[in-house]
């Protein structure tokens, strides 16, 4: 029988729509593939990999890279294959019917209910990083910033700001006062006594620790503001843009290895300053004279802290100032303004104060000249690479994220936070450079910021992605990101802090095994020696290459026998300034045994 055209027209789209049909699903059960694909790679997120074995059959998964292709190939594939012209909504209808029923579950359950689990999870994130810092925790004072802060935290304790040095009346001719100041300290202008380099804000709480529980208790700071930081994270989340936010903020802010390296390493103060930063902007947005005084108490806690930071009060005070314009100067905008900006001008002039006291000027600091030396113009571009890479290599590429915060929650509060990192930055934009990358320690109290707009741009960004489950976009991103974070904690040892022990092991021995009257050459463990084995200390990088053998000499005609400890990078240094260690003197083999990243000589 002919065929019409008319006939043969209807089968042609007759065979179309059954081709169109099964390609479809084809389409679906692909999605279906890439659906597993998501929650393997959320599981593997979530738990940092998993092994499963049932008789002889074993599946392991480490990282999310293979999962990911494979998540990656499926939808490929689907794309391909749907229906040509209507390739886009082939895809939106097969993902609809499958994960449609997700965001219906999810919209039915109680909001109340997702507070208070977010609140509990949360609660469990910061107990978690208390007790990861107390368990993990170096616990130890090891080079020069640990022991000066450690060591200051005792003056204060005990009210003596400044040190007399050892040996009055009993060292050889010649020795310096500079020989005998620890890493942590420099000469007082009087060059009769001793004063710490560091800021005083971390000694002084630790103080009160000591006061409290004795010396070992100043450890406990760092693990206890940590959880502090964090929840002020979590704290901040909602404040800007609700609890998912503020959750996942701080599961962030909780695996981030800048802050997990300072959490588990010898005390210093990046984590404190991140805490009193932190804690001044959570109150910034509330509206009581309250919490205007307690938010100028925080930020003039962090400018003791580290006050090379001041520049960062005028962001919470410019906020306040405008809020006195806004409410035409009304009297209770001005009495948060004044009640806020109390607490800079009073840390401003006790550091002042403290200035004039130690080193002779009210400008002058601990670390000496800092304009030609510590800051360069010339450091801008390598500061601007180096910290680049290293948020880049920590935080992974989806940190970049993190700048689209502004455009998705517009308000003067995220304006304001935007301008507190940008301000952050610009304090360390010219600072030294250093390539490592723990050297984004130095901008901690701008990390929960970037931690929640990140946060922002995953929950509040997967409203802008057409496909269903909007609900799960965010869970799965974020367990993504945590996954590769992990990975790098992992592979570059973050939460090991081992090679911290060395000072305190070699400064026990030398407690044990040498003589009282022991003098121990030392320059990295100076301060750390002296701490833990309360023997006299000569900075031998004080010295002359000439005097070196002419004040061991004098040491011993006055009955103190003379020991050099060196840390391996340290033989070659002291060997092109004084000759080979070994030819000075004998290695202490036990000492060796004991610590073998240090070397302990006596000096004949």
């Amino acid at each position: 029988m002919d065929c019409t055209p008319e006939l043969a027209d209807r089968l042609y789209r007759l065979e179309d729509l059954v081709n169109d049909r099964s390609r479809e699903r084809h389409v679906y059960w692909l999605l279906v593939v890439a659906a597993v694909m998501l929650l393997w790679a959320l599981m593997v997120g979530i738990t940092g990999g998993f092994v499963l074995a049932a008789g002889g059959l074993r599946l392991s998964s480490r990282g999310t890279r293979n999962v990911m292709i494979g998540f990656s190939l499926a939808v490929a594939l689907a794309w391909a294959i749907a229906p040509s012209g209507r390739r886009w909504p082939a895809l939106s209808q097969a993902w609809a019917r499958l994960a449609g029923p997700v965001d219906a579950a999810v919209a039915s359950w109680d909001a109340r209910m997702l507070h208070r689990m977010a609140d509990v999870l949360a609660a469990a994130v910061i107990v978690a990083v208390v007790v990861l810092g107390v368990t993990k925790g170096a616990f130890v004072v090891g080079g020069s910033d640990s022991y000066g802060y450690v060591s200051q935290a005792h003056l204060w304790a005990t009210g003596t700001l400044r040190v007399e040095p050892p040996l009055a009346g009993q060292r050889p001719d010649g020795l310096s006062n500079a020989a005998l100041t620890p890493l942590g300290y420099r000469l007082a202008p009087d060059e009769q006594s001793f004063v710490p380099t560091y800021a005083p804000g971390f000694p002084m709480l630790a103080a009160v620790f000591e006061r409290v529980g004795g010396p070992g208790a100043v450890f406990y700071v760092m693990p206890l503001l940590a959880g502090v930081t964090v929840a002020a994270t979590y704290l901040l989340g909602i404040a800007v843009a609700g609890r998912a936010v503020g959750l996942l903020a701080a599961v962030l802010m909780a695996l981030s290895p800048a802050f997990l390296f300072q959490l588990t390493h010898a005390p210093m103060s990046d984590i404190v300053a991140a805490c009193w930063w932190t804690l001044t902007l959570v109150l910034l947005p509330r509206a009581s004279p309250t919490s205007s005084l307690f938010m100028g108490i925080c930020a003039a806690a962090a400018i003791l802290t580290r006050p090379n930071l001041v520049p960062l009060a005028l962001v919470p005070g410019g906020w306040l100032l405008w809020d006195v314009v806004k409410n035409q100067i009304s009297r209770q905008s001005m009495i948060r303004l004044a009640l806020y900006a109390s607490g800079p001008i009073a840390a401003s002039l006790i550091i002042a104060g403290l200035n004039r006291y130690w080193y002779g000027s009210a400008t002058a600091s601990g670390y000496g000249a800092l304009a030609g030396e510590l800051f360069r113009w010339e450091f801008l571009w390598p500061n601007l690479v180096n910290y680049s890479r290293s948020m880049l290599s920590t935080q992974t590429p989806a940190i970049v994220l993190a700048a689209l915060a502004p455009f998705l929650v517009r308000s003067s509060l995220v304006t304001t936070y935007a301008v507190f990192v940008v301000v952050m930055y610009l304090c360390y934009a010219v600072y030294l450079p250093m390539e490592a990358w723990w050297g984004l320690r130095f901008f901690l109290p701008a990390f929960p910021i970037v931690m929640v707009f990140l946060s922002i741009a995953v929950v509040h960004g997967a409203a802008l992605v057409p496909l269903a489950p909007r609900v799960l976009w965010p869970i799965v991103i974020a367990a993504l990101i945590v996954s590769q974070t992990r990975v790098f904690i992992r592979e570059t040892n973050v939460l090991d802090s081992t090679g911290e022990q060395r000072f305190a092991r070699i400064g026990r021995y030398i407690a044990d095994a040498l003589p009282p009257q022991a003098v121990v050459f030392a320059s990295m463990h100076s301060g750390s020696a002296t701490y833990y084995s309360g023997r006299v200390t000569v900075r031998y990088d004080a010295l002359q290459p000439e005097q070196f053998t002419t004040v061991v000499r004098d040491f011993q005609r006055l009955g103190r026998p003379a020991f050099l400890l060196l840390d391996t990078f340290e033989g070659e240094d002291f060997a092109r300034r004084f000759g080979a260690a070994g030819s000075l003197g004998t290695l202490d083999v036990r000492a060796s045994k004991l610590v073998p990243s240090v070397e302990l000589y006596q000096v004949r």
